[in-house]
């Protein structure tokens, strides 16, 4: 594959050496810098160019971002021509220049939910802090959150929001199993939010994922939207990237296994 690619070589010795591609890359300044450089994407809505933003190539569809004052979100983004399509957006986050966070663990989000289902007051909180906290452990009541250790299902209008308090793993690989069957889902964090559908309908959704073996990682993955999450994930094969990705961001069996405990969402 880096043959094919043309950064690796082998001369009449049967020497290893830099293809003329490998020799461009390792001849560049940030060849040695263990991190992505940020580099100039064209932004665009509706034909229009709206101006450049620096962006790493872990931004996907779906993602929002603040640009010029205005929320956006990424519909379409082509990580070699360096150009994004965009449409105004309800909710939006400053655009990832600098480090992206690390994902959250299942025993943070547990700790989390330990947190609003107790009733000690940390002593070094503020005011604002300990305000916060006592309108958040009543919210946590009043949602019946504490009264239902499993996935909880809060229905606002057409929205479910799904509340498994496990980590980013899980949940990522479960809002793409439930996109794999035709559901509008994203990892909101402390949650999952799925758009218009019913109760009823992510009740079959969970089921047809619990029932089936966990697909390949080439069938529920874009590798174009997917970009480069780490700096040489370009030069991999597909193969190996789909592996190296799931194995650093995801955890499908747990996903199935949330999808087992949360069938029965209505009480």
């Amino acid at each position: 594959s880096l043959a094919a690619s043309d950064l690796i070589m082998q001369d009449g010795n049967r020497l290893l050496l830099h293809g003329a591609a490998g020799e461009k890359y390792v001849n560049h300044y940030t060849f040695f810098a263990a991190f992505q450089d940020s580099r100039e994407y064209r932004l665009r809505h509706l034909g229009k160019e709206l101006g450049t933003l620096p962006l790493r190539r872990t931004h996907v569809p779906g993602d929002a971002l603040i640009f010029a004052g205005r929320r956006w979100q990424i519909i379409e983004i082509d990580h070699d021509k360096l150009r994004v399509e965009l449409k105004p957006a309800a909710t939006g986050n400053l655009p990832r220049t600098g480090g992206t966070g690390q994902a959250v663990h299942d025993r943070v989000r547990g700790e989390m939910r330990a947190v609003l289902a107790g009733t000690e007051m940390p002593e070094w909180l503020d005011a604002a802090a300990r305000e916060t906290l006592v309108s958040a452990r009543k919210q946590f009541v009043d949602l019946g959150l504490a009264t239902t250790p499993g996935t909880k299902a809060i229905v606002e209008g057409r929205t479910i929001h799904l509340f498994t308090w496990r980590g980013d793993a899980t949940q990522d690989a479960s809002v793409l199993l439930l996109r794999a069957r035709g559901v509008a889902a994203e990892n909101f964090g402390v949650c999952l939010k799925i758009r218009g559908r019913t109760e009823a309908e992510v009740e079959d959704a969970l089921l047809a994922i619990a029932q089936a073996p966990l697909p390949d990682p080439s069938d529920i993955l874009d590798r174009s939207a997917l970009g480069s999450p780490e700096k040489w994930d370009w030069a991999l094969p597909d193969r190996l990237f789909f592996e190296s990705f799931v194995s650093a961001r995801l955890d499908l069996a747990a996903a199935r296994a949330l999808a087992k405990s949360g069938l029965k969402l209505r009480v």
